[in-house]
C-alpha cells in the first residue's frame, strides 16, 4: 500500500473516532440552582436549568458582580458548559462580559473554564450558546458558576447546560516501517 494512502487512511480513522466522541457528549443534569442576589418571583434560579429557552432567571437590577450557580452531581470528567442568553434584543448586552467558573461551593470560582463572552449585536446569534470546556475534577461536590464582573450589573440567563465530554480515544499507533520498494 503506498504511504500516502496509509496516511490518509489513518487521518480518516483519527477524524471518524473525533466525530463519535463530540456526537457522544451526554447532558448531566443540574441541581441547587441559586442566584448570588435576589430574584424578581417569577424569575427564579431554578428557570435556567428547565430546559425551556423561553424562561429566563434574573437578577434584580443594577447588582455588583452577580452570579448563577448550580451543582454538577457527576464532576469526575471533563464538562462543557452551554449558556444561553434570554431572547429579548433590549436585555442581551446585559450578559457582555460574563465569565463561566468551577468551583466547590455556590458561587466560587475556583478555575475558569471561560470568559470574558462577547455578546453580538444580531439578535439570533446573542442567544447563543456560548460555550466552555472545563477540566475534571477529582473531589465533590462541583458547581459551575456564571459570573458577571462589574458594578452595576443585572444578570439574565435563559438556560445553562452541562455534558459530559468523554475523553478523546488513543492516538493511533505509529505506522510500521515500510520495507524498500524492490527492483523490478
Amino acid at each position: 500500500m503506498p504511504r500516502a494512502t496509509l496516511l490518509l487512511a489513518l487521518l480518516a480513522l483519527q477524524l471518524s473516532s473525533l466525530l463519535v466522541a463530540v456526537v457522544a457528549d451526554d447532558e448531566v443534569s443540574l441541581s441547587s440552582p441559586k442566584l448570588s442576589h435576589k430574584h424578581h418571583k417569577q424569575h427564579k434560579a431554578k428557570r435556567a436549568i428547565d430546559g425551556n429557552l423561553a424562561t429566563f432567571t434574573e437578577t434584580k437590577k443594577k447588582k455588583k458582580n452577580p452570579w448563577f450557580t448550580a451543582e454538577i452531581p457527576e464532576s469526575r470528567l471533563p464538562h462543557r458548559v452551554e449558556v444561553y442568553n434570554i431572547n429579548k434584543k433590549s436585555k442581551q448586552k446585559q450578559l457582555k462580559g460574563f465569565e463561566i467558573w468551577r468551583g466547590k461551593k455556590p458561587g466560587q470560582r475556583k478555575t475558569r473554564c471561560g470568559g470574558p463572552f462577547e455578546i453580538p449585536d444580531k439578535r439570533a446569534a446573542g442567544v447563543g450558546p456560548f460555550t466552555a470546556d472545563c477540566p475534571a475534577d477529582k473531589k465533590k461536590p462541583t458547581f459551575i458558576t456564571v459570573y458577571l464582573p462589574g458594578k452595576s450589573k443585572t444578570l439574565s440567563i435563559a438556560e445553562v447546560k452541562v455534558y459530559k465530554v468523554p475523553p478523546l480515544p488513543p492516538p493511533p499507533l505509529p505506522s510500521p516501517s515500510l520495507p524498500p520498494p524492490s527492483p523490478s
